[in-house]
């Protein structure tokens, strides 16, 4: 065992949570949970229900001091891949807020750390903030499938960008994005109940990214880019092909944001603050698809290039330059600035799409 994960170990033996970077960091967890508005305290806790699902349990809590509404999760196995998943949630979090997808908050609970709420008492867990809406499985965007359904590498008619899922992710503006985050870090379970639409706001939530990180999308979304280059009968919409734009650019903006040792370093960050301890070889397994995906998404880009060509009378999608001189676009609650010949994106998309969606 290496001196790194014997360290991680023995913060499990000890209940001492320290980390194993250079640095000497400590993770507090106390200062994590307020930054979430959440009180550490067992005695501000109320267990308001508890869920058994397909691969995780689910306890939802109340912080009585606050208000506040959060979920408690947990891999429903002790076993050290189910571990990974609170890993991949966290992340994944992390990720989606640095590029303002609107989604919930999430932070590690260590191994040793409130025990008398886990089902699993001396494993680690992940506590989420409440989000607002509902799965959008039962609301009005209910028709449409972003899902990018991929179990393995292996290429099927339904897995990863293809033209239904452009159809579909051009019905939203908030859409492309969410699919391109999704392709980036190959999550590959975005079903109708693993994110949700608040009416009121017009707003996509996500949530649950347990299954992020373990496919490779962007080299399934490569081929069936390619099919649908070499497919002479396929036409673009003017909707669906500035979705394609905007799924594009945010690409190519988490391809710029997040090389494979940034988000390794992310990645090694919270399995030190999960404090629990994983074997090389899965760990591994995660940074070696961390590193294939960002390759195979760098060859996606002229592969995007190409088939917004086949539309010829495309508009231009501009991305207004933020101050840090990055092009990227800046999501506040309902609000857009992604500019399509200087009008809001939002007002234009819902004019320009009006047709596309007479289709459900």
């Amino acid at each position: 065992m290496k001196a790194r994960h014997k360290r991680i170990w023995l913060c499990v033996l000890t209940g001492i949570l320290c980390t194993c970077n250079t640095s000497k960091e400590v993770y507090d967890f106390d200062n994590a949970c307020s930054s979430i508005g959440f009180h550490n305290n067992p005695e501000n806790i109320k267990i308001v229900k508890q869920m058994q699902k397909r691969k995780s349990h689910i306890i939802f809590i109340e912080d009585t001091a606050s208000g506040n509404r959060f979920v408690v999760k947990q891999a429903d196995r002790e076993s050290e891949k189910r571990q990974f998943d609170i890993i991949n949630e966290a992340l994944g979090s992390h990720i989606a807020q640095s590029i303002k997808i609107p989604t919930q908050r999430v932070i590690i609970i260590p191994a040793n750390a409130m025990k008398s709420i886990k089902k699993y008492p001396q494993m680690p867990a992940s506590l989420h903030t409440f989000v607002p809406g509902k799965i959008v499985r039962e609301s009005s965007y209910k028709q449409i499938d972003i899902k990018q359904y991929a179990s393995s590498d292996k290429i099927k008619p339904k897995s990863g960008l293809i033209y239904e899922r452009i159809r579909d992710m051009s019905l939203h503006p908030e859409l492309p994005r969410i699919v391109a985050f999704d392709t980036f870090i190959g999550m590959n379970d975005r079903s109708g109940v693993n994110y949700l639409y608040d009416k009121q706001t017009d707003t996509f939530w996500l949530i649950d990214m347990a299954d992020a990180f373990k496919i490779n999308l962007c080299k399934i979304a490569c081929a069936q880019v390619r099919k649908m280059i070499d497919n002479d009968e396929l036409v673009l919409t003017t909707g669906e092909c500035c979705a394609l734009r905007v799924y594009r650019n945010t690409m190519q903006f988490l391809i710029r944001q997040y090389p494979p040792e940034k988000l390794q370093n992310l990645f090694d960050s919270y399995l030190e603050q999960a404090a629990f301890y994983f074997t090389d070889k899965v760990i591994t397994l995660h940074k070696q698809i961390m590193s294939e995906s960002y390759a195979d998404a760098r060859k996606l880009i002229p592969l995007l290039n190409r088939l917004i060509a086949k539309r010829k009378d495309n508009v231009n999608v501009h991305l207004p330059p933020s101050s840090g001189g990055e092009k990227i676009m800046d999501l506040g609650v309902g609000s857009i600035v992604l500019l399509v010949h200087n009008q809001p994106f939002k007002s234009w998309i819902h004019t320009c799409m009006w047709e596309d969606k007479k289709r459900w």
